[in-house]
């Protein structure tokens, strides 16, 4: 004589139970098993969903990218940057927790964020084709938050072929000056091949500074 298992009485039963204990679980465990069925898609999504790169503002394969370029305004002041030439569609990220404000300038989109208790005052201007999720606000917002993505507008601006330029400043006697040392922590290719490009303002109708002064907690 074989084993039980061995015998169809025994497989009838065992089906039997399984078919029974299906729904029984179901009933007992539904939030379990619906909170996991929405988990595993969640998580694709995130696997998938753009990040920031090194830099902080842009995703990784755009960091390196980045040129350093200097700018001379229709007044003949000099400030450095950097510009990135990105596909549309790319997401742009805040590289701080603090202050966001956004407004559209002649020149593109110009968003502005700081921290306003920084003491140092340290400033990253972004300025470009640029399409935000809350334009035209003020916004808080944390480190690495996505806060808009590049458009296809096409502005007329003095920043050549870049549909980008990223800057880093701090205030001094209420102006805002360049910050070197901050705009290389996020982009230290570009300051290694050095200025690739120079934008004379001088001899032209544009005068944006694409350098908006943000807000700060004067207590």
């Amino acid at each position: 004589m074989g084993s039980f298992w061995e015998k169809p009485i025994f497989w009838i039963i065992f089906v039997l139970l399984v078919l029974i204990s299906i729904p029984v679980l179901t009933y007992f465990f539904k939030p379990q098993i619906l909170s996991g069925i929405g988990y595993i898609p969640s998580k694709i999504k995130n696997l998938q969903a753009p990040k920031p790169g090194k830099c902080l503002i842009l995703e990784g394969k755009y960091c390196s990218k980045a040129e350093l370029v200097e700018r001379i305004s229709a007044k003949g002041e000099s400030s450095k940057g950097v510009g990135v030439k990105v596909d549309p569609g790319t997401k742009i990220f805040s590289p701080i927790a603090g202050s966001a404000s956004k407004r559209e300038s002649d020149t593109g989109f110009v968003a502005t964020i700081n921290n306003p208790n920084d003491p140092t005052g340290l400033v990253h201007g972004i300025q470009g084709d640029i399409v935000f999720y809350n334009p035209n606000t003020e916004d808080k917002v944390e480190k690495g938050q996505e806060i808009g993505y590049v458009g296809t507008k096409h502005y007329p601006s003095p920043l050549g072929d870049y549909n980008l330029r990223i800057s880093s400043n701090i205030i001094e006697n209420g102006k805002l000056v360049d910050n070197p040392g901050a705009l290389q922590k996020l982009f230290p290719e570009a300051f290694e091949n050095g200025v690739v490009r120079v934008i004379d303002l001088r001899n032209s109708d544009s005068t944006g500074s694409g350098i908006l002064n943000p807000s700060y907690n004067k207590q």
